[in-house]
């Protein structure tokens, strides 16, 4: 830190100091429908030939895809269902 220290950069400290840090324990796991959107966007470079992948590449990706489905077809009958959705009131 510099030797005068303003108002604003020691309020500045302070406030960021102050401000909650998330538990090193927790990871915030991204949407299901960023994980939907990167698989798509995997399809889409393959499809339209913008990244020339060489046939060792591709078996690579299909081996861990593999995995991949059959990690999902567990976790499928232990998942917990979704909260089911409050109706709205009709409207007048």
């Amino acid at each position: 830190m510099k030797a005068p220290v303003t108002y604003l950069a020691l309020e500045n400290l302070l406030t960021a100091w102050k401000k909650p840090k998330p538990d090193p324990g927790v990871i915030k796991l991204p949407s299901m429908t960023k994980q939907v959107t990167s698989l798509r966007s995997i399809e889409s470079f393959i499809e339209m030939g913008a990244a020339t992948y060489t046939r060792p590449d591709l078996v690579t990706l299909l081996d861990e895809l593999h995995v991949f489905c059959a990690l999902v077809e567990l976790r499928i009958p232990i998942a917990p269902e979704p909260a089911p959705e409050k109706k709205k009131p009709p409207q007048v």
